[in-house]
């Protein structure tokens, strides 16, 4: 994944306020040739003086990008794997005691009810290890000891509303805290957000690539923070 924006922090109004109204356009299609892989040949000394500090600071955030990205990958591959296995687990389950007392008490006379109750019965075992499951995965990625809470679980429902197989919603939510507004918002918990987000990227995959929809999140630009953004 290419990161598509960058911040610019508050106290670079001490370099610009004191450069030319010239120099600080410059300056500004410096950063933006920079920060996108374009040549930057730079004549003016004061140019380049004033740009050093914000290029060092550019390198640096995208490291740190970088290094969080990587860890979030690693560990979406690993909640995979364990949820996979959980999941296998709990098809497997047996029969519970209730459930066989159930069948029992109703026979052969009740076989009607008895199918009724059997086939509702797995239905709602499947949604709750579904909502599990991607609960436990969302608990995973966003690396917290949340609870599924009553509001928690009507969110997820929502989101399995959608119609989406339980892996595309794994990796929509890798690719959802990969965002750089979530990260910098700390929004990896806001399932409205997710479910909203969701829905852009699944859409988007199933796109030809040369016309794949522009998104908020895709688009290089500033991103404003309340500390330490522009």
């Amino acid at each position: 994944m290419t990161k598509k924006s960058f911040v610019l922090y508050h106290d670079l109004i001490h370099i610009v306020s004191k450069l030319p109204s010239d120099k600080k356009g410059e300056l500004f299609q410096t950063i933006l040739d920079f920060v996108n892989d374009k040549e930057y040949p730079i004549d003016d000394l004061l140019l380049s003086i004033a740009f050093e500090p914000i290029k060092q600071q550019l390198i640096r955030d995208k490291e740190s990008w970088e290094v969080e990205r990587q860890k979030r990958s690693d560990a979406g591959r690993k909640g995979g794997q364990a949820t996979q296995s959980k999941a296998k687990q709990s098809q497997a389950k047996p029969r519970s005691a209730k459930q066989n007392k159930a069948v029992l008490k109703h026979g052969q006379a009740n076989q009607a009810d008895t199918v009724t109750d059997t086939v509702t019965d797995t239905v709602t075992d499947t949604v709750t290890d579904t909502v599990t499951i991607l609960f436990e995965h969302i608990k995973l990625i966003s690396n917290t000891k949340i609870q599924l809470t009553s509001d928690r679980r009507k969110d997820i429902n929502n989101i399995l509303a959608l119609g989406y197989e339980i892996e595309q919603l794994k990796e929509g939510y890798i690719n959802f805290c990969n965002m750089p507004f979530t990260i910098q918002k700390k929004q990896q918990l806001n399932l409205s957000y997710f479910k909203r987000d969701i829905e852009q990227f699944l859409f988007a995959k199933q796109l030809p690539k040369e016309i794949k929809p522009i998104s908020v999140h895709n688009c290089n630009s500033i991103d404003y923070e309340n500390h330490g953004g522009f």
